[in-house]
């Protein structure tokens, strides 16, 4: 049989040991009539009478860069499935430091188990134009002047009520911010539409808290994925390098370097640095896979007389680049498959790597590794912040 990576676990939730797990169908709507009592709805004004009972769940991605658009994605998908409601998918939109516009499922396989809907079927049903429309007819999942990207810092979205254990409550960091609060979402269950507005920023392990915690997990890494045509082409280039014959390094500068002065200093460090930090992780003269915004590879030069280094442009002819957006994602495929990654900090393109290579279960280093520490390591005690991934997270034993 052909040596490739395609007879790995790199297609990670076809293993038998994910592929067993077992879900409750919600695909299935009841429509008998029901009746929808008035309420005070002043707010947002009347919203129209309905003789389904199907709910929705109406989002707008957070408008950060392309990883930040995937946990906000991962998110409401496990909400849709744990609350039984339909997923209305986003209309095209521009995301961050992305070439084109894009609609989520130009990445991601429609997730099973759930119900989805266009957003252009969502209007029609309504009578409502945009998502100017939304706002008048579903409750706004949000708490008036939080800024968006700490909504989901400041508020766990509970679906189970208020009444939770202290540890549980420090595990989603409540032990390290004094006024972050539970925002119990089963008041309102009885909403027809919930509306997130751009503000689920974070894992949705870390985001959402319910009972059913390994069930959600296990979901969200068997049914929402990249498409598998990304992965059957990423696996050119890995074949390309040798699955698991080399190593992978994520070195983020771009808008880490020019735009967010809090990361300039901890995260862009020096290439000396760099390797003096995690050099014994990264042997000299290995082959070694760097993804990274830099332009001017120059800066990587003590890096190339060290190592047999490739960039992207090295294996670029291998892959279908015709949609410039999959970039992304071929790149964090690439990493996935190597013998040690390390990434960098605070970066979500590399923390999804980390749980990549844990569900895929035939990685021997899963360590969260980051450039920018001595030896690499990275305290991975659970606090609930957004740019870190847990072992939690995709820990799918029992």
């Amino acid at each position: 049989m052909t040596n490739t990576v395609l007879n790995s676990n790199f297609l990670y939730w076809k293993r038998n040991e994910i592929d067993s797990f077992q879900f409750q169908n919600n695909t299935e709507v009841e429509t008998k009539e029901i009746e929808v009592m008035a309420g005070d709805f002043s707010a947002v004004g009347p919203r129209p009478l309905t003789l389904s009972s199907e709910k929705f769940i109406v989002y707008r991605p957070y408008p950060g860069g392309w990883n930040n658009v995937r946990m906000s994605f991962e998110s409401v998908c496990a909400l849709a499935y744990l609350t039984n409601r339909t997923l209305v998918l986003e209309q095209e939109l521009h995301h961050y430091l992305l070439p084109k516009k894009s609609n989520v499922l130009d990445f991601f396989d429609l997730p099973k188990g759930i119900r989805t809907t266009t957003f252009d079927e969502f209007c029609k049903q309504f009578n409502i134009e945009g998502y100017d429309g939304v706002y008048k007819i579903a409750f706004n999942v949000a708490v008036p002047g939080i800024d968006n990207w700490a909504f989901t810092y400041l508020n766990m979205l509970s679906l189970e009520g208020k009444d939770i254990s202290k540890e549980d409550l420090n595990r989603y960091g409540f032990d390290k911010e004094e006024n972050k609060k539970i925002y119990d979402l089963n008041k309102y269950s009885d909403d027809k539409v919930l509306f997130f507005d751009k503000t689920l920023l974070g894992n949705f392990y870390s985001v959402i808290y319910t009972k059913r915690f390994k069930e959600m997990i296990r979901y969200i890494a068997k049914d929402v994925h990249y498409r598998e045509s990304i992965y059957l082409e990423a696996a050119k280039a890995i074949d390309f390098l040798g699955d698991q014959n080399y190593y992978a390094l994520h070195v983020r500068r771009g808008d880490f370097n020019l735009d967010y002065m809090w990361t300039k200093d901890r995260v862009c460090i020096s290439i000396a640095k760099m390797i003096e930090n995690v050099g014994e992780l990264i042997p000299s003269g290995a082959k070694l896979y760097i993804s990274t915004d830099e332009t001017d590879l120059s800066f990587f030069d003590e890096l190339i007389k060290r190592n047999e280094v490739y960039f992207f442009k090295d294996v670029q002819h291998l892959l279908n680049t015709e949609d410039p957006n999959l970039i992304v994602m071929y790149e964090q495929l690439i990493c996935s498959r190597a013998k040690k990654f390390v990434g960098s900090e605070l970066s979500t393109f590399s923390t999804y790597m980390y749980r990549l290579r844990r569900y895929m279960g035939d990685i021997e280093d899963t360590n969260y590794y980051v450039s920018n520490q001595m030896g690499g390591s990275l305290n991975l005690d659970w606090t609930g912040v957004w740019p870190k991934e847990y072992p939690e997270g995709s820990d799918l034993g029992d």
